[in-house]
């Protein structure tokens, strides 16, 4: 059928006489439908032009594809200026501050952290006061994180039923639910990860809330423990580190890093190879402003050994899938990145530096509180914004009683 014959059979309804005044303007559709015909034809004809000269001359006229750039996480403004405070310690002589929250207000940490020095109590402060100061609930207390509601999770040896999860809300300690194990990281919504059970098999578990019961989160087909360092996101994105099952003839089993996704779903994540000959092994440390941080803990094989050849600084973007080097061997001193106490990267230093980003942020030491015989400085956490350092400043550095440990706040803008 062409256009006039369909044009034909579309107008054949009003081939009659209408019953009353006519609805439809037939010149107007007659004039339309030419028309169309008429765009139709001209539209087809130049673009079959315009194919065969591409089809003669080789060219496109559409520009060819660029490599797709992914659009990764921002990093705060690096900041121009900090200065250097003290936190308070209410009563003790000595204290630490060993982590913090994204926002830069809660602080969590302990009084007399040296061993035999006199009461340790858990201390927690909030835009630099002390607000809290708790008994501890067992022999021994290890907080872990901190959100931005000043819930502190962690776990506590209370020498009747072991190592249990517990977690610190509204100046005061409970259990959370589920028996043996650990709170290992804590994001801004309040969910908890950790790990239940014994060492050599542990569950990887998930508490949408301090006062929820544990969901058991599903381990990598034939992964039988997973290990240590969770990291939570701000989505529920979770990430942590798994034994691999030996590998036939080998002498010690591999680890892998995975992310536990919101969906339910996991993902293995290898970082690009180191350039020497080494194994190489992902140690989670923190999600900070969309970035995975970790360690890449590099491993030459001696007698069948592992041996620690040193350790870099890595960070992932899990969107786009995109690995980005940040830091040297960690055996130098060289900048840290606080992250609660976790890892490799709390050797202290004289010279504290910290990264911002794949920046470094020097961060100064004034007197008084940086007398000449402060001889060691801990970071401990940074803010998302960068606006908020914590650390401890020590002297002597043997543990000696008569030297308080100082904890100090550096704010930067």
């Amino acid at each position: 059928m062409n256009d006039d014959e369909y044009g034909t059979l579309l107008l054949r309804p009003l081939a009659g006489e209408p019953a009353g005044p006519p609805l439809i303007d037939v010149a107007r559709a007659i004039r339309e439908g030419r028309r169309m015909r008429r765009r139709r034809w001209a539209f087809g004809g130049a673009f079959l032009a315009v194919f065969t000269a591409t089809l003669v001359t080789g060219s496109l006229l559409i520009a060819p594809a660029t490599p797709h750039q992914p659009v990764l996480p921002p990093d705060p403004p690096l900041p121009k200026s900090c200065t250097l405070a003290a936190l308070p310690t209410g009563k003790y002589h000595s204290a630490d501050v060993a982590g913090g929250d994204s926002t830069g207000r809660w602080h969590f940490g302990q009084s007399n952290p040296q061993a035999n020095t006199g009461t340790q109590h858990t201390l927690v402060w909030h835009d630099g006061v002390l607000v809290g100061d708790a008994a501890q609930p067992g022999s021994e207390v290890n907080l872990r994180a901190v959100n931005s509601s000043g819930v502190i999770v962690g776990e506590v040896n209370d020498k009747t039923t072991g190592i249990r999860p517990y977690v610190y809300r509204n100046g005061k300690f409970s259990a959370l639910k589920g028996g043996l194990g650990e709170a290992l990281a804590i994001n801004d919504d309040g969910t908890i990860v950790g790990r239940l059970g014994s060492d050599t098999h542990p569950v990887l578990v998930r508490w949408r809330s301090a006062g929820a019961e544990p969901e058991r989160l599903r381990l990598p087909e034939g992964s039988p423990i997973a290990m240590y360092n969770l990291a939570i996101a701000p989505d529920g994105t979770v990430a942590g580190v798994v034994i691999l099952p030996l590998a036939p003839g080998a002498t010690f089993a591999e680890t892998a890093t995975y992310l536990w996704l919101p969906d339910g779903t996991t993902r293995r994540i290898t970082a690009p190879p180191p350039a020497r000959d080494t194994l190489a092994a992902l140690n989670p440390l923190t999600f900070r402003n969309g970035w995975l941080y970790a360690e890449q803990v590099l491993s030459d094989r001696s007698d069948n050994t592992p041996v620690i050849a040193g350790i870099q600084l890595v960070r992932y973007d899990p969107a786009s899938g995109t690995w980005q080097k940040i830091g040297g061997d960690r055996f130098t001193d060289g900048p840290q990145l606080p992250s609660s106490g976790r890892g490799f990267l709390h050797a202290g230093t004289i010279r504290p530096r910290v990264y911002v980003g794949t920046a470094v942020l020097d961060l100064p030491l004034t007197m008084p509180l940086a007398d000449p015989e402060v001889d060691n400085a801990m970071l401990q956490s940074i803010s998302d914004d960068a606006h908020t350092v914590t650390g401890v400043l020590s002297r002597g550095g043997s543990g000696d009683p008569s030297q308080p440990d100082r904890p100090v706040i550096w704010r930067c803008g």
